[in-house]
């Protein structure tokens, strides 16, 4: 077992935070897959291994990819493919400009047995891993706007129009809803929930689009088209375009820059664009569903049904798959309560089949890996990031309102409700089951500072609750009491 694992887990966090910064969705699963795809028994402490432990400790590398690069073996039980590999390496990035060569591919070891009959595989597998005309060409995502949508036999195309795509920045759902409609009048056999999708993928550039400038722009500036123009030129779309591209993609620039003029005409909504990683739309109407709500939120604090009240909202502006796939989301009001009660994933699985849930357009039942989607992506991510929204609407309120939106975005998060429970999830534990026993050893912690200190002055009885528990978790102590 890699002997220093939270610093795995605080890569992940990083790289969550990197994301969501850039307004892009963070899946903390996927990220953390990449970054740990390799059986526990494969880091152990030996000579051999110790120049890539050490790397890993000093935070250079990630575990995943030192343990790749090591002496040429592979994660899991296939061999990464050269496109993969190269994946790996760009996500080594933050191991500095010579760690990503002389760390990963310097090991003299493969070089000095590149003759020796058993391993002279390593040395060739490692020049071809470096080798560029092994690569994939370079995209842009941004580039997608100009693929059209394909149906039917013989093949048909649907192109949009690039001169349109601005008016997706806040009028998303109705410009998708009347062009869906459209286009099945128009072409008979389109299917129309593909061709949604395609609508909504493109949907996600421009909001991609949208976030870039409203991170990079000033636009209480003079120049503002021209701005955005510069930014769209510096772009890799725009560079691996071709000329008729380059100005379709310098007008999108500048059209969705001066609709965010328009539609987002104070600073302070802005500002709220900036931080919020929800679509521009999603974000207007929020604003105005919290200042038509401001006052029932305050009394249901008082009433203590602040999360009743507001999960309505957190379902109806949730675009996550898992959720829009049940067969009636009428339970996932109870789910959310269980959820941010901090019931386990059996008990919020035996919810759904108690009232039939079913799956998809095949209607499969639910199965645990259902329940642990629904509640840690579908509420723990984008639950909590429409709640973080409201919350930042109510910063400037007074009164209890703020604190209690903030720190139910925490629950929604974290899947849990007691404060002590939060502090020891958020100092490093983070398994909802683990999180709470810690909390009923130590109720009176209020934060993640209390709970460190706590665990620091009584480390005897922590260690003894702690070793119930997988190995990973007594790392993570002992990296919060040294």
């Amino acid at each position: 077992m890699f002997p220093n694992e939270g610093r795995v887990q605080r890569a992940i966090a990083r790289e969550c935070e990197r994301l969501e910064r850039l307004g892009a969705k963070a899946d903390r699963t996927a990220i953390e897959r990449d970054i740990r795809d390799h059986d526990d028994g494969m880091w152990h402490d030996s000579e051999q291994n110790r120049p890539m432990i050490e790397a890993c400790k000093r935070g250079n590398i990630t575990p995943a990819i030192g343990f790749q690069a090591h002496m040429g073996e592979p994660c899991g039980h296939e061999r990464h493919a050269v496109a993969g590999r190269h994946n790996l390496i760009g996500r080594a990035g933050p191991a500095g400009m010579h760690t990503e060569g002389s760390i990963i591919f310097a090991d003299t070891k493969v070089f000095d047995k590149r003759r020796q009959i058993r391993e002279w595989w390593r040395w060739r597998t490692a020049k071809e891993l470096l080798d560029p005309s092994h690569s994939e060409p370079s995209s842009s995502s941004i580039s997608a706007i100009f693929d059209p949508f394909e149906f039917g036999q013989p093949t048909r195309a649907i192109t949009l129009n690039i001169d349109l795509l601005h008016t997706l920045v806040f009028d998303d759902e109705t410009a998708v809803d009347a062009t869906v409609t459209q286009a099945v009048a128009a072409n008979p056999g389109l299917d129309a929930r593909r061709f949604r999708r395609y609508l909504q993928g493109r949907v996600q550039i421009v909001h991609g689009i949208a976030s870039f400038l409203l991170a990079y722009l000033d636009f209480a500036a003079e120049g503002l088209a021209d701005r955005a123009v510069n930014l769209a030129r510096n772009t890799l779309a725009h560079n691996l375009a071709d000329e008729a591209h380059r100005t379709q993609i310098e007008t999108v620039f500048r059209r969705v820059a001066e609709r965010l003029l328009e539609g987002a005409a104070t600073e302070d909504m802005r500002a709220t664009l900036r931080q919020s990683p929800l679509a521009p739309t999603t974000v207007n109407t929020l604003k105005t569903w919290f200042e038509a709500n401001r006052a029932p939120l305050t009394e249901a604090i008082g009433a203590g049904t602040l999360l009743a009240s507001i999960s309505a909202v957190i379902l109806q502006y949730n675009r996550s798959s898992t959720i829009t796939a049940l067969s009636d989301a009428t339970v996932m009001p109870l789910v959310i309560e269980k959820w941010v009660g901090g019931a386990t994933f059996e008990a919020i699985l035996g919810l759904l089949r108690e009232h039939d849930i079913r799956i998809g357009g095949n209607n499969r039942y639910p199965t645990v890996e259902d329940a642990v989607a629904i509640c840690e992506s579908g509420l723990g991510y984008e639950g909590a990031m429409i709640l973080s929204t409201i919350a930042d609407l109510a910063e400037t309120d007074e009164g209890e309102l703020p604190g209690a939106l903030a720190l139910l975005q925490r629950q929604m998060k974290c899947g849990l409700t007691p404060a002590a429970a939060l502090g020891f999830f958020e100092a490093g534990f983070a398994d909802r089951i683990v999180a709470q026993a810690l909390a009923q050893a130590f109720p009176n912690i209020v934060d993640r500072h209390s709970a460190r200190l706590a665990l620091r002055n009584d480390q005897e009885q922590a260690r003894q609750l702690i070793d119930r528990y997988p190995a990973y978790f007594t790392a993570v102590l002992q990296e919060l009491v040294t």
